[in-house]
């Protein structure tokens, strides 16, 4: 009994006690290694030694080397295989497989994200989650797609009453990551983790038979397994409106906007912000976000049509402009190259930004002039049948940018006096134009095709080709019987392009006469319509298992066409 009241009125007991509570230095007083340890971690930090990067699950091939499907695409195919891939073009109305709204995502589904080697791709839905599809399972599903693992970890982190929706998700660049931001404020970044398959064949192939001319890819070596949570950040900042990523020489470098209107980045390689850009409240809140090709500037919309062109080098804002039509930029997407036909620019490679804003319409923009170079527009049921020359001005006119001078001192407003006043009034009256361009991408270049697909309210996915107006079609929305749409070009100079397309309306059978009825209209039941019943609001191009588009929509659903 002595020796144990000595031991408890002894400084050891004290200490023992202090660790069994948690106090601060306790820990470190009872193990003389976490002694050496903090101090080696204070002489890192004091070093300002960036920590080790997190395990992103990097790509790879089977034997360790870094994986790159575009440059193993090159080195394997031939001349003529590569001719053929270039002039690929979407089929009309060739749908392979769709999601259910039953047992997929509720509600809709604003983006996707497409991993760099063509093995998966996650979407972002307002109902909370998302999901990760195998693109492998396009042709093995028979038609049903079906999600791997749901990732919920925005909503379990919530402790509000109310639904959290996910509004943007990104890649981290040559990685299984994903980053997504949520309507809570925060953004998650994690992993898919991915385990090793005995399978070793692509549906179709003898996997026995070593001497089988189908190759190994690295897709049929993987199934995805799970997901792990790598990092989260909460800034506080309202609802995190959009999110990308790209890497540096130095930096992996996460960029997102806030509703507050201040875009932040973020270095996943260390515990500090590289730079912070905030928009103007005059300008309106953000609506879509890009950065360019070299990772030195980057372009922000907003819903009262501005477009902001900021150099991330020195953190400032270098153009500033205003679409003609005032309207929300709902999408945004860069390209470096050379337009065909555009004698302005000499041949030469140059930035563009690719736009859908304005009523229906998509718009090409060479940032170093701020001049529309093509645009895409698509006119209403009353205007089919109207002669081009008789059409309103601003049906047959392109597009314009006005550029807002910027005020030297960071203080002053940007718009001033009753131009302020105006340009608030005027677009606050407004709401966004129906129907509209929600959703592009597109593939430009020197060689093979040209083109470009939107998606939008109307339902529809249009194919662009940005060299000739004849090879324009309607790819996905058109109605049993409905005729094809008719495109054609509108002379507005010779360094800039517009084509103009007619959606005829379906005529009904009592506007018809009766030897003039299609048999399809005499068959009784046709089969049920594979196009999308919302809007549209994000598309991606697909190169594996097959060259194809995968659309989301509003109503929950993503599709895969051929």
């Amino acid at each position: 009994a002595d020796a144990a009241a000595s031991f408890l009125a002894s400084d050891e007991s004290k200490t023992f006690e202090a660790v069994s509570k948690g106090q601060w230095g306790s820990t470190l007083h009872f193990d003389p290694v976490l002694t050496d340890n903090a101090r080696h971690a204070t002489n890192l930090k004091s070093m300002h030694v960036p920590p080790l990067p997190p395990p992103l699950g990097v790509l790879r091939e089977q034997d360790g080397r870094p994986f790159s499907w575009h440059l193993t695409a090159t080195s394997d195919a031939s001349g003529e295989d590569s001719t053929r891939q270039s002039e690929w073009k979407p089929k009309v109305d060739a749908l392979v497989a769709s999601s259910s709204p039953i047992t997929e995502h509720t509600d809709a589904i604003v983006r996707l994200a497409l991993s760099q080697d063509q093995s998966f791709f996650v979407t972002a839905s307002h109902d909370g989650t998302s999901r990760v599809f195998e693109l492998r399972q396009i042709e093995e599903s028979v038609g049903d797609l079906r999600s791997c693992v749901a990732y919920a970890g925005h909503s379990s982190a919530d402790n509000q009453s109310s639904s959290v929706r996910i509004n943007d998700v990104a890649m981290i660049e040559n990685s299984h990551s994903v980053a997504t931001g949520a309507s809570n404020g925060s953004v998650h970044v994690w992993r898919v983790d991915q385990v090793s398959s005995k399978r070793s064949s692509l549906p179709g192939g003898d996997s026995s038979n070593p001497s089988s001319s189908s190759p190994t890819r690295y897709h049929d070596q993987s199934r995805v397994s799970g997901s792990s949570v790598i990092r989260t950040i909460h800034p506080r900042e309202g609802e995190v409106l959009a999110v990308s990523h790209f890497n540096t020489d130095t930096a992996s470098i996460l960029v997102f906007a806030t509703q507050k209107g201040t875009i932040h980045s973020w270095d996943l390689r260390c515990a500090s912000e590289p730079f912070a850009i905030n928009l103007r409240p005059e300008l309106g809140y953000l609506t879509s976000m890009t950065v360019g090709h070299d990772r030195n500037w980057m372009c922000a919309g907003t819903n009262r049509g501005c477009l902001a062109l900021w150099d991330v080098r020195y953190q400032k804002i270098v153009r500033l402009w205003q679409h003609s039509s005032a309207a929300p930029i709902s999408r945004l997407a860069t390209s470096f190259t050379s337009l065909r036909r555009d004698k302005s620019s000499g041949g030469e490679a140059r930035p563009h930004v690719f736009m859908g804003c304005g009523q229906n319409e998509a718009s090409v923009f060479d940032i170093l002039q701020g001049t529309c170079k093509q645009c895409f527009r698509v006119l209403g049921s009353d205007f089919c049948y109207v002669d081009q020359t008789a059409l309103p001005p601003q049906y047959v006119s392109l597009p314009r940018l006005h550029e807002i001078p910027i005020p030297s001192h960071s203080q002053r407003p940007v718009f001033s006096g009753a131009g302020a006043f105006d340009c608030l009034a005027y677009n606050n009256r407004l709401p966004p134009p129906e129907p509209r361009i929600m959703s592009l991408i597109g593939r430009v270049g020197s060689n093979g095709q040209n083109f470009l697909l939107t998606g939008g309210s109307d339902c529809c996915i249009r194919y662009w080709n940005l060299s000739s107006p004849s090879k324009c079609y309607t790819m996905s929305g058109l109605a049993n019987c409905q005729p094809r749409s008719a495109c054609e070009n509108v002379n507005v100079g010779s360094s800039s392009r517009l084509f103009l397309s007619r959606q005829m309306p379906v005529a009904t059978a009592a506007e018809m006469e009766s030897s003039k009825i299609p048999r399809k209209l005499e068959r009784g039941q046709i089969r049920p319509e594979n196009s999308h019943r919302d809007a549209i609001l994000d598309l991606k191009l697909i190169d594996y298992p097959m060259k194809g588009v995968l659309s989301a929509s509003r109503d929950g659903c993503v599709k895969a066409w051929r």
